[in-house]
């Protein structure tokens, strides 16, 4: 199976030195690459058991993930779901459609936001990883900065020690990260977390 998603020429994303994108065939979707997490993977089936009350949600099964011989890179192989993409039609949608469009995406955003924790005051991945997102990313995977973490403050914490790990590294101090460090906590608690893609 490996040379057919290798050579396919159905391509949705084409980054060789990150994650590639394809279609084998009109049922099956494989994204590969180095840049795939096994998160990727983990979060899917987590999100189709969550959402399934949602008819309006559609979450693609994932039927393998494995790790490819030729590279050791993560391989997950999906259900292809029909439609189009919303990046190749929006240019030809009107004012109407395109507030169409975000109010279903308002209710999608709002259902995923009500799945409930896999952990209490949890912040982190479905896996119990780290947050996967920039803002909050160590090279040496320090978890005092990529978590997860147990509480809102430390997340807080974590924001500002990455700040400060950022300014550090190009030889400056962050006037920003003693200003955050002063007012985060007070501005950001009694929070509960939500479930959300990290990109939003």
């Amino acid at each position: 199976m490996e040379n057919q998603f290798l050579e396919s020429t159905v391509v949705f994303r084409d980054d060789a030195s990150y994650h590639r994108v394809v279609a084998i065939g009109p049922h099956l979707i494989v994204k590969h690459g180095r840049g795939v997490p096994e998160r990727k993977g983990q979060t899917l089936p987590f999100l189709e058991k969550h959402l399934a009350s949602f008819s309006f949600v559609t979450v693609p099964k994932l039927y393998a993930m494995y790790r490819m011989l030729s590279s050791s890179h993560l391989c997950l192989i999906m259900e292809k779901l029909d439609g189009e993409s919303l990046e190749a039609m929006w240019p030809e949608l009107d004012n109407n459609e395109k507030s169409t469009v975000c109010g279903k995406l308002k209710d999608v955003l709002a259902a995923i936001r009500e799945i409930p924790l896999p952990y209490p005051n949890f912040y982190g991945s479905v896996e119990r990883g780290p947050v996967p997102h920039h803002l909050l990313y160590s090279a040496d995977a320090d978890k005092a900065i990529c978590g997860p973490f147990d509480s809102e403050n430390e997340f807080n914490v974590a924001l500002v020690k990455r700040l400060r790990s950022i300014w550090a590294g190009n030889g400056k101090h962050s006037f920003k990260a003693d200003f955050y460090e002063r007012n985060l906590n007070a501005m950001l608690k009694g929070h509960e977390p939500r479930f959300s893609h990290s990109d939003l």
